[in-house]
């Protein structure tokens, strides 16, 4: 079965360049927090949501889910949630996303 590691970015992140980096948090975290997984590095794809207010209503959908995440926050921005990582076997849950563009 496919597994993948979905990263939720904010889309209210002012460039390109800074969802980026925010997203390769939340992926690194979820390496650290999850070194017995067994994601292999196949599939990662990046979506995007609105806001901070969206990104923490998709962390409690995971998390009843009872999906495999790592969140980050960043300290420069309040300590603000900026992306989430999330390991699922489940595309259709993130299917109405919308993929990140540069």
């Amino acid at each position: 079965m496919k597994k993948s590691l979905y990263v939720i970015i904010r889309d209210d992140l002012e460039t390109i360049a800074h969802k980026a980096v925010q997203a390769g948090h939340a992926v690194a975290q979820f390496v650290l927090d999850f070194p017995q997984d067994d994601w292999n590095n196949n599939y990662l794809i990046y979506v995007v949501v609105e806001n901070e207010e969206k990104l923490k209503f998709w962390r409690m959908k995971v998390q009843d889910q009872s999906m495999n995440f790592s969140s980050f926050s960043e300290p420069d921005l309040g300590n603000e949630m900026t992306a989430l990582a999330c390991y699922s076997n489940n595309d259709k849950i993130f299917s109405k996303l919308k993929l990140l563009k540069s």
